[in-house]
């Protein structure tokens, strides 16, 4: 038996029925890493500086993306990048190794490939998410920074740089 799988990016601020999944989704898989998470979701659930897609497949979510609308200022030396803020799979023990997490990247580069003034895309990953730093460096980002203690104590966050070309 074949089931069909329908994929589609759906755009989420506070308004949209899927925020609530979003605001546990992000408790359960982002706040460990990086503390409470109240501040990103009020950023997310107002939409102005950034913006949240789901991947959908039917009334699944199957991942999630947050990216800057405009070039970051956060890395002075990258004033014309594309920042990526939040990139993962929902349930990746179950859904990883499915080419769910390239559908969500193709997304960004093409966003970014579409934004005026862009040249590449940052994104930072802590160093405790090994999978993550090789999944973006498989992607062709390179570390080109690293912060110690930048978001918990003890442990180092990697800025990952790739130039669009």
């Amino acid at each position: 038996m074949h089931t069909e799988i329908s994929l589609s990016f759906v755009p989420v601020d506070g308004t949209h029925l899927l925020f609530k999944q979003v605001e546990d989704l992000f408790n359960s898989t982002i706040k460990p890493l990086y503390g409470d998470q109240t501040q990103a979701l009020h950023k997310i659930s107002l939409s102005l500086d950034r913006k949240c897609e789901l991947l959908v497949n039917g009334e699944n979510i199957a991942g999630i993306i947050v990216y800057k609308k405009q070039p970051t200022q956060e890395f002075q030396e990258y004033s014309d990048a594309f920042e990526l803020k939040t990139l993962f799979v929902v349930d990746a023990k179950t859904n990883s190794r499915r080419g769910l997490g390239t559908i969500l990247w193709n997304r960004v580069n093409d966003v970014a490939l579409q934004t005026i003034g862009i040249k590449r895309i940052a994104v930072t990953v802590s160093e405790t998410k090994t999978e993550s730093l090789a999944f973006f460096q498989k992607k062709g980002c390179e570390i080109v920074k690293s912060f110690p203690d930048k978001y918990i104590k003890g442990i180092t966050e990697h800025l990952l740089i790739k130039e669009l070309k």
